[in-house]
């Protein structure tokens, strides 16, 4: 077993821990060290830019229904959109796959017209302009869309299939953790951001302050002190 013959078994988060200990028969270990990714961008959100902000929510994913199950979202916007409060409001998804068919299938079937397929694109100004982004993948590593929301002050909804999002996302603060395949809850969180400007900007701002925890040089350090480096 090469955990036997390892110094450090580097995990991207915490929570990872107990699935591996699990998984190598094992009840406790302190080789463990928990290191996630560096932030994408070098820049981050003002808060004047969370102010001017769009009405719009935010998809950025490989278009692929078996793991980042889309069409969930999908079906919560087809709520969203008979909401005479949320007429402004606009759907866009960023990316492309071998589901993107299928997704547009579920556009044309549910008859939604505040639905965009912007294609492949880079994904940074889409972030800048989102006020809201979503997350409903039914398993992560360490997302990097999170990271990069997060550091353009977008609030995250996502459901809680992946222990990494406890590290990037604290309900409440910088966005919402529902419990994994509840549509409902889901729905009910994601208008209450939408409804309450004063909530979402400030959930803006403080996503924003927790991106920095992943700044290159607070990973750089962390793997340092697993190689020995730091005095």
């Amino acid at each position: 077993m090469p955990y036997l013959n390892c110094d450090n078994v580097v995990l991207l988060s915490s929570n990872y821990r107990k699935p591996y200990l699990d998984i190598i028969g094992m009840k406790e270990s302190e080789k463990f060290k928990a290191i996630g990714n560096a932030l994408t961008f070098d820049d981050f959100a003002s808060s004047n830019d969370i102010k001017n902000k769009r009405k719009e929510v935010l998809v950025v994913a490989r278009f692929d229904e078996f793991s980042k199950r889309i069409s969930l979202a999908l079906k919560v916007w087809k709520n969203i959109e008979k909401d005479p409060r949320l007429k402004d409001w606009n759907l866009t998804l960023v990316g492309t796959g071998e589901a993107e068919g299928f997704y547009k299938y579920l556009v044309k079937k549910w008859k939604l017209n505040r639905v965009v397929f912007t294609g492949l694109q880079k994904p940074i100004e889409y972030y800048r302009r989102a006020s809201v982004f979503l997350m409903t993948s039914s398993a992560e590593g360490w997302p990097m869309v999170l990271m990069e929301a997060s550091q353009m002050g977008v609030p995250t909804v996502a459901f809680d299939s992946f222990g990494a999002l406890h590290d990037i996302v604290e309900d409440g603060y910088n966005g919402r953790i529902i419990q994994n395949n509840d549509l409902c809850a889901f729905q009910d969180a994601l208008v209450s951001i939408m409804m309450n400007d004063t909530q979402r900007q400030q959930m803006g701002r403080n996503a924003v302050v927790k991106s920095h925890e992943f700044e290159i040089n607070s990973i750089v350090e962390k793997w340092q002190e697993v190689y020995g480096f730091v005095q």
